[in-house]
């Protein structure tokens, strides 16, 4: 395609002055140049060889490197690590990133760092952080007129919104992101915001038929835009949303799709995509009846999610073996729901800062996780410990279960 031959003239490009600057022993424009290789090695999904161009730059610039100058490296590093699910460690790095910015005044690097940082934040379940870094990076791009700047920032409050099941306002966020993005003319940017805004549909569609009709229609639009402007970097993303959107209706088209997604996502070394990739299939295996298929899929999704520790992924996981070893293992269901609801507790607890719609919603959309793993405690006499579990369905409730009850642990 044109973009991976534009993106080898570049790597060529880079090579050829890397071997003229090593060879004037200019270590700063080389720093420079292996920077620029580690961008292009990340946009291509090659993330091992972007960390390694990215690590001989940093130790090129040494700690006394010019501030700028490490920030490209630093925050390329940051993206990379993101991409792999190193979310931790993504953060600790944006972080140094923004306190360079903020120190050279450099709004625009300031705001995509905020975006960033909020991104990490959303995947560790730290929803008011990342609501906190959003909105400081809207405030900047507003103010400046930086629109490009301002539709990826209120995309990505929409995608946050949605998580926390505020629908009316994740539509307001994508209208406002999909209007800027039009008038200037982002196709690429339409797309993603297509993507977004057929997610909330997606949420109905198993129910509504004409919801179904409309997240295809936008996530087939969104397909054909990314390939006419020459992105297939995204086509993983949707083929992933049309597998979950065609679990229902059309289960064959949806395996088809979800194993190319997954595929997708091992070949770049995506591990967010490929455990969500690995909880869509089980969930429809599950719809199947195919309880064992089922199992598999969500252990091979929890362990990916338990090392990128996105707890939004490993809570769906928990829940997803609790319901499919509840009549062959029922101690071991109880063990995976307490996993379940002691994350879910967690994500609670970082919504305190949130109005209580949002925070009822949040409980209302994984209220059947406590009810299931109450009645199975009930069924298996375990009536102290039902009651705790019903205990936190109270929006005032919010405590760590495993923590507060240890002795539960030893009965299973």
């Amino acid at each position: 395609s044109d973009r991976r031959s534009r993106f080898a003239d570049a790597q060529g490009f880079y090579a050829q002055a890397l071997t003229l600057q090593q060879a004037g022993h200019d270590t700063v424009e080389e720093a420079v140049t292996l920077s620029s290789m580690g961008s292009t090695f990340n946009s291509q999904r090659r993330y091992a060889e972007a960390i390694r161009c990215l690590h001989q730059a940093l130790a090129l610039h040494g700690p006394n490197g010019k501030p700028l100058e490490l920030s490209l490296p630093l925050s390329t590093m940051a993206t990379t690590f993101g991409h792999l699910g190193r979310h931790r460690d993504a953060v600790h790095l944006n972080q140094e990133v923004l306190a360079i910015y903020r120190r050279e005044r450099n709004l625009t690097g300031e705001s995509i760092c905020l975006n960033n940082l909020a991104t990490n934040f959303d995947s560790l379940g730290e929803y008011d952080r990342a609501v906190n870094s959003y909105k400081q990076a809207l405030v900047i791009d507003h103010a400046r007129g930086a629109r490009t700047l301002e539709a990826i920032t209120l995309n990505n409050l929409g995608l946050l919104y949605s998580t926390l099941n505020q629908l009316s306002k994740a539509t307001d966020f994508f209208g406002q992101a999909l209007t800027i993005l039009r008038a200037t003319g982002d196709r690429d940017g339409v797309g993603v915001t297509l993507v977004n805004q057929a997610g909330i549909f997606a949420d109905t569609a198993d129910t509504d038929p004409a919801a179904y009709d409309k997240a295809k229609e936008l996530y087939e639009k969104a397909l054909t835009l990314f390939h006419e402007v020459g992105d297939k970097s995204r086509d993983a993303n949707v083929l992933g949303n049309l597998g979950n959107l065609n679990s229902h209706p059309h289960p064959i088209e949806a395996q088809r799709y979800l194993e190319q997604a997954l595929a997708s996502y091992q070949r770049t070394g995506n591990s967010d995509g490929q455990s969500e990739a690995l909880n869509a299939l089980a969930h429809l295996a599950a719809r199947q009846q195919h309880a064992a298929e089922a199992i598999s899929y969500y252990g091979q999704a929890l362990v990916i999610a338990a090392k990128t520790q996105n707890k939004d992924t490993l809570a769906y996981s928990w829940d997803g073996l609790m319901v499919h070893k509840a009549a062959t293992d029922p101690a071991w269901a109880i063990y995976c729901g307490k996993q379940a609801v002691d994350i879910l507790q967690s994500l609670r607890g970082n919504l305190k800062s949130f109005d209580k719609g949002v925070q009822k919603n949040y409980l209302e959309r994984n209220s059947f996780t406590y009810r299931y793993l109450a009645n199975l405690m009930i069924k298996q006499g375990r009536l102290d410990e039902a009651q705790q579990v019903l205990g936190m369905l109270k929006e005032e409730e919010f405590f760590d279960f495993l923590g507060r009850d240890p002795s539960a642990a030893k009965t299973l």
